[in-house]
């Protein structure tokens, strides 16, 4: 639009800032550990619960605690399990329990019996039911099935009595 300043035209020009984009530059890490945590948890054991295909991540990991009632080490972690495939591991992806002879597996405790479904597995029922004693192959694997509210998971693991580090059997309740 034409406007007469001191006798002259000119004409009158709207600049639109454009907002200010701030770059930020990302260091990439090559380490075990690869998704970034999504909440405030953070374990410290060597020991993570995966969902489905997804990779381990400190969200994931175990704490760890004396037993009140067992006295045994005993690894804790809280947060959402989503309905579907799960398993333990290690940081170096080994699996625990090791599906490797037949007595391998889950006791499933409380709970954990009626939210856990295993797969390709020998499923036996102790006498009280309140406990169910999982035997394990190298095909089998367990589901979530319970209900996608915040818990605690429990996890105890055994090695054989002879003194081998072996991830042999692992006890699971949810809270």
């Amino acid at each position: 639009m034409a406007k007469r300043r001191n006798g002259k035209a000119f004409k009158k020009e709207v600049v639109k800032e454009e907002p200010k984009v701030e770059k930020k530059v990302e260091k990439e890490v090559e380490k075990v550990v690869v998704n970034e945590p999504k909440s405030n948890w953070v374990g410290t054991e060597d020991l993570y619960i995966v969902e489905g295909n997804n990779k381990i991540d400190a969200a994931h990991q175990f704490k760890s605690q004396v037993s009140g009632i067992y006295g045994v080490k005993e690894y804790f972690w809280k947060g959402i399990i989503h309905k579907g495939l799960i398993k333990f591991v290690r940081s170096s992806g080994k699996v625990v329990p090791v599906p490797a002879d037949s007595n391998h597996g889950y006791t499933l405790v409380g709970k954990a019996k009626n939210m856990i479904l295993p797969e390709n597995a020998l499923e036996v029922l102790s006498e009280s039911g309140d406990q169910a004693y999982v035997y394990i192959q190298p095909e089998s694997f367990i589901k979530y099935t319970g209900d996608e509210n915040e818990h605690t998971i429990y996890v105890r693991i055994y090695d054989n009595n002879s003194g081998d580090n072996n991830d042999r059997w692992l006890t699971l309740s949810i809270e």
